[in-house]
């Protein structure tokens, strides 16, 4: 009887052993469980930081694409306006100085065939002057 008493303590000892060993076992599964949850979270929350911030360069990034092609265009309105300006200033000297020069020409022309009228018709013009000069002579 004292064997077989013994035998059941060391039956209990062993099953109280082995509880203890299992909800040792129980509680480090548990721990590792966690753990690995916390890991889980603190990666999906770095996810999610990742996320936030490349959607915030890609906000700013056509933000900022936005601005310079705005800039871009009042830039070119600019200087297509310049260029516009200078070519009607450009062209206004020109007509200035065609206008010049045709009024030149016109002169020279009125010139020319003022002396053309005198040579072909000396009469009309000096028609006293040339009488006076061959009763001279």
């Amino acid at each position: 009887m004292e064997e077989q008493k013994a035998i059941i303590n060391k039956a209990h000892e062993d099953a109280d052993n082995i509880v203890v060993q299992a909800k040792t076992e129980a509680e480090r599964i548990v721990e590792i469980a966690k753990a690995e949850a916390e890991r889980l979270v603190r990666q999906e929350e770095v996810v999610q930081q990742a996320q936030s911030f490349a959607e915030d360069i890609k906000n700013s990034a056509l933000r900022h694409e936005q601005e310079v092609k705005e800039e871009a265009d009042a830039y070119a309105e600019r200087v297509k306006m310049d260029v516009l300006q200078y070519a009607d200033d450009m062209l206004a000297y020109l007509s200035g100085n065609l206008q010049s020069a045709l009024q030149g020409l016109n002169d020279n022309r009125n010139s020319v065939n003022d002396e053309r009228r005198k040579l072909a018709a000396p009469q009309e013009y000096y028609g006293d002057e040339i009488q006076d000069d061959e009763e001279e002579k």
